[in-house]
């Protein structure tokens, strides 16, 4: 008689993952269905994207920095396994929204008695919005 084991190929579930900002945490979860299955991934992410790494475990908590001036998709490639048996790798896909700066504001500028105040202001990253508030403390107005 021979004994014959077949181990299931285990397949892996992995949470959500909303877009983040540069210096923001990635976590996601990654729940197999088959008790024991380890999960490793490896990593994919473009230059300017610095953090990601590859690794283990079941859960991917990692501190993603986007220094350019575009939103950078990094994506893990999660394959499960156990009892020797690899199951099928999934894919996930991180957007990392890069952080806006100001450029070109200057830092004093001198306006005559009712003349008008023009103050341009601009970003590398595109869509970059200002808000603004008045600190005041002369009363002028």
């Amino acid at each position: 008689n021979i004994s014959i084991t077949v181990n299931p190929s285990p397949t892996i579930t992995a949470s959500a993952q909303a877009p983040i900002c540069s210096g923001e945490f990635v976590n996601i979860t990654l729940t197999p269905d088959v008790l024991n299955t380890i999960a490793t991934w490896t990593v994919s992410a473009p230059a300017g994207v610095t953090g990601a790494a590859n690794g283990s475990g079941n859960l991917i908590f990692q501190t993603l920095f986007n220094s350019s001036a575009a939103p950078a998709t990094v994506s893990y490639t999660i394959t499960p396994r156990v009892n020797g048996c690899n199951g099928t790798p999934i894919v996930v896909d991180v957007i990392v929204n890069p952080k806006p700066s100001i450029t070109g504001l200057p830092t004093t500028v001198n306006v005559c008695n009712g003349g008008l105040l023009n103050v341009t202001m601009g970003s590398p990253v595109a869509g970059t919005t200002f808000t603004w508030t008045v600190d005041d403390p002369s009363g002028i107005g």
